[in-house]
């Protein structure tokens, strides 16, 4: 079915239908300030899920609720909701429940004339979270507060309800099906992911020569080990550095996910140019890494660059020319997140501390220099090919993402007609 486009005026909409109309947000939202007291369902609006119930959260969230909910404003079912602070990156969306927000974020109830779940693909795609963007007001890159009377005078083209409704029917189609495959290809990456830790920890606690005779460890949650191995404590082996920055060094990061890395090859928001790096931590090849707050999720790593990493982190030289680096890696990051959580002095802000009394005083186990070699070889031969497929599956969501994206990005601009879908 083909239709007359024409340009939008609007550079983030580009060509629409010719029949479709503007209108400003002013003549279809109404802003709406209900005061809850307190009782119902706590909300929150996060970027990539839009209004969700905050037990559904990863609780990671910069602002926490308050400790009082008096304040807090009411939320109904298709209320559209928006963080004022964070609308410019597509913190917003309409509810799917009755329940209360906090009373920082903008809350509004729609005109007759609007599907709500049309205007949530909407009001959440790129065509008006850019508008927002351009609106909003502040200095930087992490905050830019959209206020009302900016928020009210953005444009945006609508269909007639008929029309909205397709367009939902039609992605709700189409994005289930994209939903699907990304779901089956996440739980087929969790198996992967499971394989390839139990090869590292097999290796790493028993090694790689099935006939070799064991003996018990001594330590419950380590069990057997080959007879020939010794264990002692992770300060026989290392020596915690306090090295600052010596001058424009490169900054590193580290990831539970992939260890060590540099930090713009994974971080394509940071901004070198605000960052004061003088207090940060000197790290040279192989050396050993800690986020003291997040060694129980297995944020340990050898290093294999020279650089910097934030001062919060702890950084040990190995000292022992009887440790094969890359073997206290795999050992370290593959089977002892539990320990380090017990280890860990308690709960902070969502984040746990690992002591370094308590690091540093950790039983590690140790084969010969040579075994640690040929176990760590071992590793690499029998998991490459796992990540490799592993990261090939990641890029393959990361496409679906896209492709999902654009999907509504068409739809929603009219580029994809809709008015054949049937109902």
């Amino acid at each position: 079915m083909s239709r007359e486009m024409k340009d939008s005026g609007l550079p983030s909409f580009g060509i629409v239908p010719k029949d479709w109309k503007t209108t400003k947000l002013k003549n279809i939202l109404l802003i709406r300030k209900e005061k809850s007291f307190g009782y119902g369902r706590l909300l929150s609006v996060y970027l990539d899920r839009g209004v969700i119930s905050y037990d559904d959260s990863t609780g990671k969230q910069v602002h926490k609720p308050s400790e009082d909910l008096s304040d807090y404003q009411r939320v109904y079912i298709n209320d559209f909701v928006l963080n004022n602070q964070q609308a410019w990156r597509g913190s917003v969306g309409v509810s799917q429940y009755d329940g209360i927000i906090s009373p920082a974020y903008y809350v509004y109830q729609f005109s007759p004339d609007c599907i709500p779940c049309y205007m949530n693909y909407v009001l959440r795609d790129k065509c008006m979270v850019q508008q927002y963007e351009i609106a909003s007001r502040g200095v930087g890159s992490i905050q830019r507060n959209l206020f009302i009377p900016d928020f009210r005078t953005i444009s945006m083209y609508l269909p007639l309800p008929s029309e909205q409704t397709q367009i939902v029917h039609f992605l709700d189609r189409k994005c289930t099906a994209i939903d699907i495959a990304i779901e089956k290809t996440k739980k087929s990456i969790e198996k992967l992911e499971e394989y390839k830790k139990a090869v590292i920890t097999k290796a790493v606690t028993k090694g790689i020569d099935p006939n070799v005779k064991m003996k018990d460890s001594g330590v419950e949650w380590i069990g057997e080990i080959p007879e020939e191995w010794k264990i002692s404590k992770f300060k026989f082996h290392a020596k915690a550095k306090s090295e600052k920055n010596p001058g424009n060094a490169t900054i590193l990061s580290l990831y539970r996910e992939y260890g060590i890395v540099i930090k713009d090859s994974r971080d394509d928001n940071h901004n070198r140019t605000s960052l004061d790096t003088s207090s940060y931590r000197y790290v040279e090849v192989n050396d050993f890494v800690v986020n003291k707050m997040k060694a129980w999720q297995g944020s340990v790593a050898v290093s294999e660059y020279t650089g910097v990493v934030s001062p919060a982190y702890y950084v040990y030289k190995i000292t022992d020319a009887e440790i094969y680096p890359l073997y206290l890696h795999y050992l370290l990051r593959s089977c002892y997140k539990d320990e380090f959580r017990r280890l860990s002095g308690g709960i902070r802000i969502g984040q746990w501390d690992l002591p370094s009394e308590a690091l540093e005083n950790t039983l590690i186990l140790q084969p010969s220099y040579t075994e640690q070699v040929n176990i760590t070889e071992y590793i690499k031969k029998h998991t490459t090919a796992v990540e490799q497929l592993i990261e090939k599956k990641k890029k393959a969501i990361e496409k679906w993402e896209e492709y999902k994206k654009s999907l509504i990005y068409y739809a929603v601009t009219g580029k994809i007609d809709c008015r054949g879908e049937e109902l």
